[in-house]
């Protein structure tokens, strides 16, 4: 049984509209945009008003497929290289009116879920130097394309509102060290460690308080005033339902959970459970093959699975009902797929 962080769901989710970096990067491979949706087997709205999410799962995995689609082993670096401030929506427009990094570091706390959930940025002050640390609750640590991507594109984003580079003071990965990092050196300029105990990057405390060029308090409060319509308008009780894709993933590898089994898991009776699917339009099996089969992608990936492992881990007592729901999914055999998508 695998115990790292391959088998585990990613909790949280992200608005789709902050996928324009990804695509961005994707332009420039010979890959298509509608190639790499279908490896990773997702179906996006990707209209300008667009207020689809993906979970935090289907984001790391979608980020993986297209390293591997594109060749390109820093993938999670040059997303975050390719983000501008527009990517954010409201929260980029309020963050670039903003007066100095202070008063981003409040926007971007109360509005970050307007983007994302995957994880948070808490910040440190540390002597002279501030601290943000990138926190995901996934164990030991975040993948390496997101944190890759989530500090190259922290980086990028204070580059852009500040119209001058902000050269971080030095950077921390918990993930091991890659076997060449010539690109982190070049986008972050400054020390890279690996095998840290923190996912963070560090700053000089002195740019907190910088004026920045385009503040404009009457188009940030403008903007805040939109940041709070939008965050009201959002879908409440999420965190159950990410929840409980994060015990299904866990509990498949011990077999076909029941529902039972799956609310006695979250603490909840199972009708609770029952009425916050029915509210989200889903069904217990539909969310057991939701499941299945964004795990099922994942693993089938990953060369040192066998097809006989990736149906354990997802909880098939027999081979054959894995193959089944494998092409129920993808109208393809497991075999066929990997032979076809792998590289």
């Amino acid at each position: 049984m695998l115990t790292n962080t391959e088998t585990q769901q990613i909790p949280g989710s992200l608005a789709v509209s902050f996928l324009q970096s990804l695509f961005d990067v994707v332009r420039n491979s010979p890959i298509t945009q509608e190639v790499l949706l279908e490896a990773a087997g997702l179906t996006l709205i990707l209209t300008e008003d667009s207020c689809q999410r993906i979970s935090g799962t289907e984001y790391c995995h979608f980020l993986d497929v297209a390293a591997a689609q594109c060749k390109d082993v820093d993938f999670g670096l040059h997303v975050g290289e390719a983000i501008k401030p527009g990517h954010y929506g409201v929260l980029g427009y309020a963050c670039m009116s903003s007066r100095n990094f202070e008063e981003i570091v409040g926007r971007l706390q109360r509005y970050q879920y307007l983007v994302s959930d995957i994880g948070a940025n808490t910040i440190q002050h540390e002597g002279d130097t501030i601290k943000f640390q990138f926190e995901c609750k996934v164990s030991p640590f975040p993948p390496r394309q997101l944190a890759e991507e989530h500090l190259a594109g922290i980086v990028t984003f204070c580059h852009w509102i500040s119209r001058a580079d902000k050269t971080p003071i030095r950077v921390h990965f918990q993930h091991s060290k890659p076997d060449n990092i010539d690109e982190h050196k070049r986008i972050f300029a400054c020390p890279v460690l690996f095998d840290q105990a923190e996912t963070a990057i560090y700053f000089p405390a002195a740019y907190l308080t910088e004026a920045l060029p385009q503040a404009d308090s009457t188009v940030s409060k403008m903007m805040d005033s939109y940041a709070e319509e939008q965050l009201a308008k959002l879908p409440k009780g999420e965190g159950l339902l990410d929840q409980a894709e994060v015990a299904l993933a866990e509990l498949l590898q011990n077999g076909e959970p029941s529902l039972e089994g799956l609310a006695s898991h979250l603490s909840i009776n199972t009708r609770s459970l029952q009425r916050r699917l029915k509210e989200s339009n889903l069904s217990y099996h539909g969310l057991l093959e939701k499941i299945r089969h964004q795990l099922a992608l994942s693993y089938i990936q990953q060369k040192r699975l066998s097809l006989t492992d990736i149906a354990f881990l997802l909880g098939f007592a027999e081979q054959s009902s894995f193959q089944r729901a494998f092409k129920r999914w993808t109208g393809e055999t497991p075999g066929r797929f990997r032979k076809k998508h792998q590289h």
